[in-house]
Order: structure tokens, then C-alpha cells, then sequence
């Protein structure tokens, strides 16, 4: 897989690297997200200047990222965050380009837009799972397939050396291509003429009946399927072992969905999902022609777009860039599911080959390397069919995705290369943004006297100067006690040795308190696992150091009228202003 959003170790984060000291901040943003990015400067610049990057690629045709193919190829872009629910505007930023080559019909060229349509291929498996947790729920997810699609029962029986052991097949593994299984393909896509001929001179005899799934007929249905499928399929692997992209374990996915509601599938996504989101244009069959932007397909040989309707949960869907931003939202804000349910799906499940890329339901999880120790896990899926492709991601540290819909005249474009600029471009602002923001809000120095006792407590976070992660505490003390000092003596750290930074969390101060929970992550500089080795294991630390069952590392900020802010350090019984 080409690496999407390579970021460039030039983000601003070298100051980290050059000191022989790493902070291992917890997994997620380094800094607070500031409760609005539409309205920065930072960020309003940025998007100036991707317009810019994105145009200037567009006209040389090529460069670091690969080559590109904007004579023939029409797309769109967008940037979304989830501040934008309460607004009008659906995107934060789009970006349009209608393929320029000369001699283009007007059936293959169209102008690209917002509600241009397109085939999205196998990013329809991101409306399917989207549609099995809204309607079925998590709670599935570790059932055998064999409970709700009892047909495959027998294939499971039959078992043996070579068969599909679909009873110990999960509706999770499906979701994640983690089921052994392989593809479905029509046969008239798998053998051209000459590989046909060879088979003939071979003698191959043709163990497969005919079947209305293996023409391309629209009459195949779910039995007809599952007797094809069932019957001719052996594993690839054994279940749960390694990812393996399986169009035929969304088809099964979806008829486990049918049983479990007892509604059709096609019934339920226009219903549950399209509907409540608003996604008018998204379909399951092609519009008309007056408003889409799917090329003759005439071109590039084999390259074809046909699929049958039992298909549909893999790659079926024709949508836009609204409709797909839309989507993309809903998921980032948890409009259809709860919070959990969306932190868990929002996990990887397997690894591939590359330490970079995991898997998740039906995610592709890119690790953005920040510095050679930090990353920022990138959630994706790609998607298509025929010449047309898309893709979409969402940077969960920065509350923002992406998305990116288009087709080519000669064969599906690779979004790659785009999708590395808006990174390029975007993530170092966000950064950028979120370390101003953050040292404007809650740097400086927390104090507090106590009227009866006389005795001042006095707390100092450094304003951050570069985009080493976290806000560091660099002072803690009272009148009689080196608060600092009692920390590193706990966490068993030289006081001169020990860092003391904040990071913050999800975690609400109260109900209805405009305020942000952040955890102290306590390490000691001087030590050999901090010291250039990858070690970063800082969560097996968190809320370890406690007072009466409270993390002396929990440190709440809250914002009081006409925009004070206190610090709450509840295991002290500690409440500091900022001065």
C-alpha cells in the first residue's frame, strides 16, 4: 500500500529529536483541540496555501508524491471538522478539478462540484458497518456467522481440509477482513480469452454449476449466493489471522444484518442510514446521467464497473462529496452511536506487513509519524470501481477528516498523492494552532492563599515554544512544601531529573462546566528508556500515584465567569486561579 500522509519530519517537532530527552506523551492530541478552527488565522492561511499546493501539482503533473493526471481525471476534495454540526457550511474547505483534456465527450467529462455523483466501490463497506452498529450494534460482532446466516452451517458440517470452517468465523472478522475468506468475482471479469483457452489445452475440467452469480445476472440473490459461494470457496487463511480484503464477507455481513433485524438490507440502508443522514444523493443504482460523472468506461481494456445487486454492501453505493462528508461527520461526532461505541470502532484490530498500516471495521489505519517516536493514527478507507475512485480519512487528534471522490477517462486515479498534500499542508498548522491556542488559555503561573492559615500555593506551566508534546509544569510549590519535589519523590524520580507534562483528555470537568480534565505524565529525563530508545510506555503509569483513591496526576481546568480560569487538583484538595 503507498503510505498515505507521509508527514514530513519538518512539522515543527525537531526540537524534540535534537534533545537527548523524549516526552512519551499518552496516546492522542498533544495538545487541548481548540473549539474552533474555522475562524484561525493559522488555519485560514494554511487552507490558502493548500489551494495553492493542490494547484501548482495539478499543473506540473507530477512530483514527490507520484504522478498525477489532471487531463484526464476529475475530483473532489473537502475538509470537515466536527465543530462544524451547529453550522450551514458542510465543508471547512473544498476543492474542485474537471479533467482539461481536449476531445473529452460531454458523457465522459462533466463538471466535478459538490454533488457531482460518482461510484464509490468498496467505500460503500464504510456505509455497511456504519449501518450494522446503528442497527444491530457491537454486540455482534463476536457471533459466529453460522447463528444468522444458518445456510453456511453445512458448508461448516462438511468441514475438512480445504473448506471454509465458516463456524469459527466471527460478524466481526467479517467486518474486518480478518475471515480467511477470498473474493467473489464474475467469471466473465476473471477469464479473458487467453488464460480460457490455456485451461482448454489443459484439460481443466469445470467444477463450478452454473449460477445466476457467476454471469453477472441480477436474479442472484441470498440462496443463490450462499450455494455458489459455499460450495466452490476454500480459505485463504484460517479465521482471525491475517487481513485478507474480501468483497464476499460484506455480501455475508449484510444477510447476517437481515436476519438480526428481520429487514432487507437494501430497505435498511436507504431507511436507517440515508435517510436519517440526509444523504439525498446517494443511491444504490445510477442517477441520471444529467448529474453524475461516471466516464463510458470505454476505455483502458478490461476495466469494467459491473456488479450485481447481491454486491451492493461492497461496492453498490453512488454518492458525492456532500453525501460522503456528511457521513464521514456523522461518525466523527457519534450522532447514530454512542461514544464508546465509537472510541472502540475507532481501534485497530490486526497489523499488516507494514508497521505502519493496521486494520480496523473496515478501517485502514495509516500511523502519521509526527517524530520518529510520536504518530497519529489516521483512520481511512478506500474505495473503487471501474474508473472511478474515492477516499476518505479522519485525523482523530485534530477532530477533522477528509474526503476525496473522482473518476478518469482511462483507469481509477490514485488519491494518494492528494491526500499526502492536505497532510503536507494541514497538519503542521493544526499543530501549529493547537500549541498557540493552548499557551495563550493555560500557560502561566496558578495560585492560591488561604485566608486563615496565610499559606500560598503557587503552580507555573511554561508557555510552550515549539511543538515538543504537552504543557509542562515547571514549578509546584506552598509555603512549607516543594510540591514538585513530593511528586518526583513519589514517582520515585530525581527532583532535577524529573517532567512533568499535560496532555489532555476526554473526560467532561462536570455537567454543564465549560472546562478540560488533562493527565500528568510523570517521567525522568535521565533515564536510558527515555534516551533515544523507542521505548514509550507511559500509560502503564497513569492515575498510578493517588491520595484517598484520587490520581494526584488529574488535573482539572475549569472556566469560570467573565473567562477566569481555575485549576482544580481534587487528590490535594487544591484550587488554583490563574493569575
Amino acid at each position: 500500500m503507498h503510505s498515505i500522509l507521509p508527514l514530513l519530519l519538518s512539522v515543527g517537532l525537531s526540537a524534540a529529536q535534537e534533545s537527548a530527552f523524549s516526552p512519551c506523551p499518552i496516546l492522542g492530541p498533544r495538545f487541548p483541540n481548540p473549539k474552533s478552527i474555522a475562524t484561525s488565522t493559522i488555519v485560514r492561511e494554511a487552507l490558502e496555501n493548500l489551494t495553492k499546493a493542490l494547484d501548482s501539482y495539478m499543473d506540473a503533473g507530477d512530483g514527490e508524491n507520484g504522478p498525477v493526471y489532471p487531463n484526464t481525471t476529475s475530483l473532489s476534495i473537502s475538509l470537515f471538522s466536527t465543530e462544524m454540526s451547529n453550522s450551514s457550511d458542510t465543508f471547512l474547505y473544498e476543492y474542485h478539478h474537471t479533467a482539461t483534456a481536449e476531445g473529452n465527450s460531454t458523457s465522459e467529462v462533466i463538471e466535478a462540484g459538490p454533488d457531482t455523483v460518482y461510484p464509490i466501490g468498496d467505500l460503500t463497506t464504510l456505509f455497511t458497518v456504519y449501518l450494522f452498529l446503528k442497527e444491530a450494534g457491537e454486540a455482534y460482532w463476536n457471533d459466529p456467522v453460522t447463528k444468522f446466516v444458518p445456510e453456511l452451517q453445512e458448508y461448516a458440517t462438511k468441514g475438512g481440509k480445504g473448506k471454509i470452517a465458516w463456524d469459527e468465523i466471527t460478524l466481526g472478522d467479517l467486518a474486518g477482513n480478518l475471515g480467511g475468506i477470498g473474493g467473489f468475482t464474475l467469471h466473465d471479469d476473471a477469464l479473458n480469452q487467453d488464460l480460457a483457452s490455456f485451461l482448454d489445452e489443459q484439460s481443466v475440467p469445470s467444477s463450478v454449476k452454473s449460477s445466476s452469480c457467476t454471469s453477472g445476472n441480477s436474479t442472484c440473490g441470498r440462496q443463490d449466493f450462499l450455494e455458489y459461494f459455499g460450495s466452490i470457496a476454500r480459505p485463504v487463511y484460517s479465521p482471525a489471522n491475517t487481513p485478507i480484503l474480501s468483497n464476499s464477507g460484506f455480501i455475508i455481513l449484510s444477510f447476517a444484518l437481515e436476519t438480526i433485524t428481520g429487514k432487507p438490507f437494501n430497505d435498511l440502508l436507504q431507511d436507517s442510514l440515508l435517510n436519517e443522514l440526509g444523504l439525498a444523493n446517494t443511491t444504490l443504482s445510477p442517477p441520471s446521467q444529467s448529474n453524475t460523472k461516471i466516464p463510458s468506461f470505454k476505455a483502458s481494456g478490461n476495466v469494467s464497473h459491473t456488479s450485481i445487486d447481491v454486491e451492493a454492501p461492497f461496492n453498490g453505493l453512488y454518492s458525492t462529496l456532500t453525501d460522503v462528508s456528511k457521513l464521514v461527520q456523522s461518525i466523527m461526532r457519534s450522532d447514530h452511536l454512542s461514544k464508546a461505541t465509537t472510541n472502540r470502532w475507532l481501534k485497530p484490530i490486526a497489523h499488516t506487513s507494514n508497521r505502519a498500516n493496521s486494520i480496523g471495521r473496515p478501517w485502514e489505519i495509516f500511523s502519521l509519524p509526527l517524530t520518529q517516536q510520536l504518530i497519529s493514527p489516521m483512520y481511512q478507507v478506500r474505495g473503487n470501481k471501474g474508473l472511478a475512485s474515492s477516499h476518505i480519512g479522519i485525523a482523530t487528534d485534530y477532530n477533522l477528516g477528509f474526503a476525496i471522490v473522482g473518476a478518469d477517462t482511462e483507469a481509477n486515479p490514485d488519491f494518494n498523492a492528494w491526500a499526502d498534500i492536505l497532510a503536507r499542508e494541514m497538519v503542521p498548522a493544526l499543530e501549529e494552532n493547537a500549541l498557540k491556542e493552548a499557551a495563550r488559555k493555560y500557560a502561566g503561573t496558578y495560585r492560591s492563599v488561604d485566608a486563615e492559615t496565610d499559606q500560598e500555593i503557587q503552580l507555573t506551566i511554561a508557555r510552550p515554544t515549539d511543538s515538543t508534546p504537552g504543557l509542562g509544569v515547571v514549578a509546584f510549590n506552598s509555603s512549607t512544601t516543594d510540591l514538585f519535589g513530593v511528586y518526583a519523590k513519589m514517582a520515585s524520580i530525581n527532583r532535577d531529573a524529573l517532567s512533568m507534562r499535560l496532555y489532555p483528555t476526554d473526560v467532561d470537568v462536570g455537567k454543564g462546566v465549560d472546562g478540560l480534565v488533562m493527565r500528568a505524565v510523570l517521567q525522568d529525563k535521565s533515564a536510558f528508556a527515555d534516551a533515544g530508545t523507542p521505548t514509550c510506555d507511559t500509560w502503564r503509569s497513569v492515575d498510578r500515584l493517588q491520595v484517598n483513591g484520587l490520581g494526584m496526576d488529574e488535573f482539572k481546568f475549569v472556566v469560570g465567569e467573565g473567562g477566569t480560569m481555575r485549576l482544580d487538583i481534587d487528590a490535594l484538595g487544591v484550587k488554583l486561579v490563574k493569575e
